[in-house]
Parts: C-alpha cells; structure tokens; sequence
C-alpha cells in the first residue's frame, strides 16, 4: 500500500511538472492571449471662458409671512429691472432659489420655539455672454438691492470643437507614445 501511494504522489508530481513546462494533456491545453501593448494618450487644451453666471438675490425678513414677501417681491423687482437695464436677455435670467420660512426663538425649558417672524428669499442666475461685464453686473445688482450675490462661475459656451481637437491630440500622443 505504502509503494501504491508513493506512486500516485509520483504520478501528480510529474503531471504537475508537464503542465508547468507546457507539456499538458491534450483535453487540458491552455492558450494564452497574443501580445500586446496599451497605451494612454493625454491632451490639454486651454481657452479663455466666454461665459459668467452668476447667483443673486434678496433675502427679506418681516413680522408676517405676506409682509416678508411683498417686501422681496418689491426688492426683487428692482433687481430685475437693473438686469433688464445692463440688456440682460430674459432667457439669460431664470429663478434659480424661492422660499418663505418662518423664523423662531430657541427653545427653551420645556417651552416649544415660538415664531418671530418670517425670512423670504429669492435667487435668479443670470448668464452673462461678456466676461467682461461680470463686475459691473455685480454692481448693478448691488446698488438694486440684491443683498445675496455669489456662486459666480466661468465657463465655455462650445464646448464640442474643444473636445474633439483634445481628442485628436489625445490620440496623436497616444501613438507617438506606441511607436516607441
């Protein structure tokens, strides 16, 4: 019993060996893929932006919630109406934020929080086509009575031809990178 063992050892060893070398059994032929080599092209491509947004708006606070919001109506109307006075297009201004809150007192021991009254805000993003004119839009909107003016953003309208030209540069770096 003892030889019979030692033989089947024997016999996984040599199999184990043949496989290791290549030399398998017909049924257990492995194949390997063809060689080959991956490379990354990389591109960058900077332009100035042709675009601005910009987030404004009023926030206003009163004792009642019709109060809060004829207020912001009116702030808001005159921050708008300085929009219009820059040419900003209508299509360029779109509400971007609108909200009535009421306000309350901390709670206290075992008192519930009482309300003092009422926070309205309203926020348009507008869209400026002359980066140029970021500053005094700003100011515009300031001296109107927007008192919340942020999240000014600059981008590029056409973006498409800029992508495809990185792309093309992308795939030329790729097989410089290739033939080496």
């Amino acid at each position: 019993m003892r030889n019979d063992m030692h033989m089947r050892s024997l016999t996984v060893a040599l199999i184990g060996s043949l496989a290791g070398l290549g030399l398998v059994p017909a049924g257990a032929q492995m194949t390997t893929p063809p060689p080959a080599i991956s490379v990354t092209g990389e591109a960058n491509i900077s332009v100035a932006p042709d675009l601005a947004t910009i987030d404004a708006g009023v926030t206003s606070e009163a004792k009642t919630a019709r109060e809060a919001a004829d207020s912001n109506n009116k702030a808001m109307g005159a921050v708008l109406l300085a929009l219009k006075g820059l040419n900003v297009a209508d299509k360029d201004v779109r509400t971007s934020r609108l909200s009535l809150m009421p306000q309350s007192t901390p709670r206290g021991n075992n008192s519930p929080p009482q309300i003092t009254g009422y926070r309205a805000t309203n926020h348009v993003t507008v869209t400026l086509h002359d980066v140029s004119g970021v500053a005094g839009t700003i100011d515009a909107l300031v001296g109107a009575g927007a008192n919340d003016v942020g999240g000014i953003s600059f981008s590029v309208a056409d973006t498409s031809k800029l992508l495809d030209d990185a792309r093309v540069k992308a795939v030329a770096d790729a097989q410089r990178k290739a033939e080496l």
